[in-house]
């Protein structure tokens, strides 16, 4: 049974337009976590990868700046 992950936006860190969570499972079986927020008509895309225990919700105002200059944002976490 897929598992839902939810994203947590504040106020002073909204979340990014279009983000939607993703399961991308590998090749061997382990589900990881994903977000992707993809702008009208991107010019390219950023890949943003945390650290050990990290989450995407503490990006959102980056992946908001990359969308602004026109970026598609991808994050595995």
């Amino acid at each position: 049974m897929p598992v839902k992950f939810a994203l947590h936006p504040t106020p002073g860190n909204p979340l990014p337009h279009g983000a939607e969570c993703l399961t991308i499972k590998t090749r061997d079986g382990v589900r990881l976590r994903g977000l992707r927020a993809i702008p009208d008509n991107p010019r390219g895309t950023v890949l943003l990868l945390g650290g050990r225990c990290d989450f995407a919700d503490r990006y959102f105002e980056t992946m908001c700046k990359l969308q602004d200059r026109g970026v598609a944002v991808g994050s595995i976490y």
